[in-house]
């Protein structure tokens, strides 16, 4: 911000003004001026202590008293100095020191003082204040990149194109050469993990079927139904959707389960788990469409690699029913 001009001070400005109309006025060109006077500080030029004035060549000096003032060459008066001694203003007196027209107001400050004046209400921006302007810069981030939003300054997020794409083979559990696989412990070939043919399967002839463990099982049976699976590049969000149906058994424990999760090559646990389904659950009797969404932060460490999608079950006498198992893998265009 510039700096309020300062005016001119006015003794400088009075100085100008009364030697130029002092000039004019009594002709000092036509005078010869006497050194020897003494010139009264506090008094004009033509004020002497004496009470005489300065005449022209021709003239004779008046009579004074009490001290008189200058005449013109042709005698007159010009106006001279009062009979107190002190010699009258030309113009009247200055002005009492001047102002620059703001004396003692603060600059009157424009633009924001800080990033909390600049608020634009769009939850995508991050607002700051930089040399007085308010700056918005986008942040992508912020948006929902499972529905490949950008942000916009001024806008917002704004959804871009995006396309969807079944990664399981045989999703409906009904094709013969069918890209599920059991898992069969060589030492330990009984399993809890089938495919087969059920009169109540929603997409007729299959299900799969998890559960139960042999009638005079002692301990919970492991089952594993999976398939081999690659995420693509781009990839910004992974849903599970699937229909079931549970049939608690007379145990109804929750140390029973059957758990949906993509893992690792040879991982025990699983990266990601869309859902456990309990053994103590309520008994569905109807097939229950449900759709489970993998966290973004886990779908970041997706992007490009490979993992396997299982159906992993510690049953006793609990029995699972699924079918129209989809995994979706979401990219943006």
């Amino acid at each position: 911000m510039l700096a309020p001009m300062r005016a001119k001070p006015w003794s400088a400005v009075w100085l100008l003004l009364g030697a130029g109309a002092c000039s004019n006025l009594i002709g000092v060109s036509g005078y010869k001026i006497d050194p020897s006077l003494d010139v009264d500080a506090g008094g004009s030029a033509g004020t002497s202590h004496g009470g005489t004035s300065s005449t022209t060549d021709g003239g004779d000096p008046p009579v004074g008293g009490g001290g008189s003032g200058d005449t013109t060459a042709a005698g007159e008066p010009n106006g001279g100095s009062d009979p107190g001694g002190g010699s009258a203003t030309m113009a009247g007196a200055p002005p009492d020191g001047g102002s620059n027209g703001a004396a003692g107001e603060p600059p009157v400050l424009s633009g924001c003082q800080g990033a909390e004046d600049c608020d634009d209400t769009i939850d995508c921006t991050v607002d700051s204040c930089d040399a007085g302007e308010c700056v918005h810069t986008a942040d992508t981030t912020l948006c929902d990149a499972s529905n490949c939003e950008a942000c916009v300054a001024g806008v917002g997020c704004v959804a871009g194109a995006k396309s969807t794409s079944q990664l399981l083979l045989d999703p409906n559990f009904d094709d013969a050469t069918s890209g599920w696989k059991i898992y069969v412990d060589p030492d330990d070939p009984a399993t809890s993990a089938h495919i087969e043919t059920n009169p109540v399967a929603l997409s007729s002839p299959k299900v799969a079927r998890l559960g139960p463990a042999a009638a005079d099982a002692s301990e919970y049976l492991y089952g594993d139904l999976y398939q081999n699976v690659s995420m693509p590049p781009k990839l910004v969000a992974v849903s599970l959707t699937l229909s079931y149906r549970f049939t608690p058994g007379a145990k109804n424990t929750d140390e029973e389960y059957v758990a949906a999760a993509l893992y690792k090559k040879n991982a025990v646990d699983p990266f990601s788990l869309f859902h456990r389904f309990d053994g103590d659950s309520a008994a569905q009797t109807t097939w229950k469409s449900v759709t489970y969404k993998a966290p973004q932060d886990e779908v970041a460490g997706m992007v490009g690699k490979q993992f396997t999608f299982d159906l992993v079950a510690h049953s006793f006498d609990g029995v699972y029913l699924f079918d129209n198992v989809r995994l979706e893998a979401t990219v943006c265009q």
